[in-house]
């Protein structure tokens, strides 16, 4: 296993042999992995992410990132399906 810099100083990605992330730590913890079931709320008026509308449970099925974020996808129970910030979500 290897740790990524990412942009926020406090989190890390964790990535595999292959150069994948399958997670994220945060202040040195391991706060989300993936396949972790999570609750997804939306912020005070309600606004989630692209892709996802309602509230619910839901699973991290790909940590993505890119030059500047990371980005977690989530399925939902649903069907809904988007990528959000932690923000968003809490591991149950």
């Amino acid at each position: 296993m290897k740790l990524e810099s990412t942009c926020y100083e406090n989190h890390k990605l964790v990535l595999n042999k292959q150069g994948t992330p399958i997670a994220v730590q945060i202040d040195g913890i391991e706060a989300f992995r993936l396949y972790d079931t999570v609750k997804v709320t939306g912020d005070c008026r309600g606004y989630i992410c692209p892709g996802i509308k309602e509230p619910g449970i839901g699973q991290i099925v790909e940590i993505r990132r890119d030059s500047t974020d990371h980005f977690y996808g989530v399925k939902m129970q649903n069907g809904e399906f988007g990528y959000m910030k932690c923000s968003r979500m809490r591991r149950l």
